[in-house]
């Protein structure tokens, strides 16, 4: 049986993983012209996917801040209602773009590494 506590704490771990997500991917949407911000934003992506992933058992909060990365990025790359664009058709904008997305799947597809746990011997 599954304890409410960890559930409800799964839950608020999984959203708050979402919002911040989003918010580095549109941060750093809005800045990836600047190539030490293209670098910094790889970073802050990959170091806040990695954290993610050894502070939680599973791989749902990773999950849920790749979802809230990606969605951002998709969405900044739409054409805006009076016709701006914030990511660009040329080599920083796909970098940019693909660079994201590669750098989530790594960081959430890679697996969890243990120390294999041996019986006591008597």
């Amino acid at each position: 049986m599954v304890e409410r506590g960890s559930v409800l704490t799964a839950l608020v771990l999984g959203v708050l993983a979402l919002i911040f997500g989003a918010g580095i991917g549109a941060l750093f949407t809005l800045a990836h012209r600047d190539i030490l911000l293209l670098i910094i934003g790889f970073a802050t992506i990959a170091c806040f996917l990695a954290g993610l992933r050894l502070v939680s058992p599973g791989r749902g909060p990773a999950i849920a801040a790749t979802v809230g990365i990606i969605a951002a990025i998709a969405v900044l790359g739409l054409r805006g209602p009076g016709g701006s664009i914030v990511i660009q058709d040329d080599l920083l904008g796909w970098v940019w773009q693909l660079g994201a997305v590669a750098i989530a799947a790594v960081a959430v597809a890679w697996p969890r590494f243990s120390k294999p746990t041996r019986p006591d011997r008597p």
